[in-house]
């Protein structure tokens, strides 16, 4: 198997970032050139307030929004994510007093679950854990059964980064809802897949990178329901004037174009690119899965002892019902009955043959970095040491899904 040159590569690492998209590449290179103030009265600085407002009616639009919400640009969806927690908290110890509850659950992203840690650390909150099941779903009923009298959030990812799986966000907050909690979604790695309607899914705060839908790292959203905000008189983590009072900081003109031009490209013909992924991800599977057999993860949940077979198979992790898994994100583990099989190994060896993954673990499972997401659904050694994550997106073709399984079962056999 003849290794390629650094210049050629097949990326299949897209839930971890993407490339910068045409529309993004040409507006940020224009407006970085300019110098432009929002806070200043001049000319240029009108302009870039034009801008700003036409990348809040793009996002109005896009989310149904109806002017119920503020909008606003942080630096990504960690920062996003990170402020809510923080503005709920302060709000609800200046306004209410008393130690809040927060509801996340166990597969959040490290940017939720360290800020509630901290905070829960300087008994600042309390914060419930919820449980997803082998699938990585969370069951609304298990948050029903969480919410007490001092639940002041629930935050619930919309789509989970590894696995892949999709939560019931709209009956989760209608939940949340009818017991007066507001509700906030993670939806980094579903923002930009589907048009979401953030009333109607019943969403009060929403988090987003555009690094994620083919635009400028650096730039995100938090966009947050207007009587959310005066209800629990939610108050600016980073003080100053800038964007309503509620995210201080001169806004970063060139990285909101390229966010406007991201939302652009990205959701030209999205339903069809969607169903594209999906072909993708299908070949992909079958591909692999006529040499080496597939097994189901139900005979490994939370078992250290599966049946002992012999040689390797796959095991594809996640939900695989239709319209529960984002389309263009597989999570499977190479199972090795024989020998401990280590994925840190193989991808280094994916590495040198141009491939780009992801591992969602590592070999050595008892390392700190080992995923949390596999711990959540009780995943054993043997499935965490063969863990790989392929995400595909739109700039993927069909070669290189099949050169990927060819490359991928080629190295196998070495193995």
């Amino acid at each position: 198997m003849s290794k390629r040159s650094k210049a050629e590569f097949i990326y299949l690492d897209n839930n971890a970032t993407t490339r910068v998209c045409d529309e993004a590449t040409h507006l940020m290179t224009d407006w970085i050139q300019r110098c432009s103030n929002v806070s200043s009265s001049n000319k240029l600085g009108l302009a870039g307030r034009d801008l700003i407002e036409k990348a809040h009616d793009d996002i109005d639009k896009l989310c149904s929004l109806r002017g119920g919400y503020h909008i606003l640009f942080t630096s990504g969806a960690s920062e996003s994510n990170c402020t809510i927690i923080h503005m709920v908290v302060d709000a609800w110890h200046k306004n209410v007093g008393g130690r809040p509850h927060i509801i996340t659950s166990s597969i959040e992203h490290k940017s939720v679950l360290e800020s509630l840690q901290q905070l829960a650390d300087a008994k600042r909150l309390d914060v419930t854990l919820i449980e997803p099941n082998m699938y990585g779903v969370i069951d609304p009923a298990d948050i029903e059964a969480a919410i007490r009298k001092n639940t002041a959030l629930v935050t619930i990812m919309f789509a989970n980064n590894e696995l892949g799986s999709i939560q019931q966000v709209r009956k989760i907050g209608a939940i949340a809802h009818a017991h007066q909690v507001p509700f906030h979604t993670d939806a980094v790695q579903i923002f930009g897949k589907i048009a979401i309607d953030i009333p109607a899914f019943n969403i009060d705060a929403l988090s987003m990178s555009f690094h994620k839908l083919y635009g400028p790292p650096g730039v995100g959203l938090l966009i947050l329901r207007r009587s959310f905000v005066d209800g629990y008189k939610l108050q600016s983590q980073i003080a100053g004037s800038q964007q309503s009072g509620l995210r201080g900081g001169t806004e970063n003109l060139p990285g909101i174009a390229g966010a406007t031009g991201a939302i652009i490209g990205n959701f030209r013909k999205r339903q069809e690119k969607n169903a594209r992924l999906e072909q993708l991800r299908t070949l992909l599977i079958t591909l692999i899965t006529a040499k080496l057999p597939i097994v189901d993860y139900a005979e490994f949940y939370d078992t250290d002892t599966p049946s002992k077979l012999k040689g390797k198979a796959l095991c594809i992790l996640g939900s695989q019902t239709k319209n529960s898994y984002l389309p263009n994100t597989i999570l499977m583990s190479v199972i090795d009955y024989d020998h401990d099989f280590c994925n840190v190994k193989f991808k280094k060896i994916l590495d040198q043959h141009g491939v780009i993954v992801s591992i969602g673990s590592a070999c050595n499972t008892a390392n700190k970095n080992a995923s949390h997401v596999l711990d959540a659904i009780r995943a054993p050694p043997i499935i965490k040491r063969g863990v790989l994550r392929v995400s595909l997106g739109d700039f993927n073709t069909q070669t290189d899904v099949r050169n990927f399984a060819r490359i991928f079962l080629e190295a196998l056999s070495t193995c």
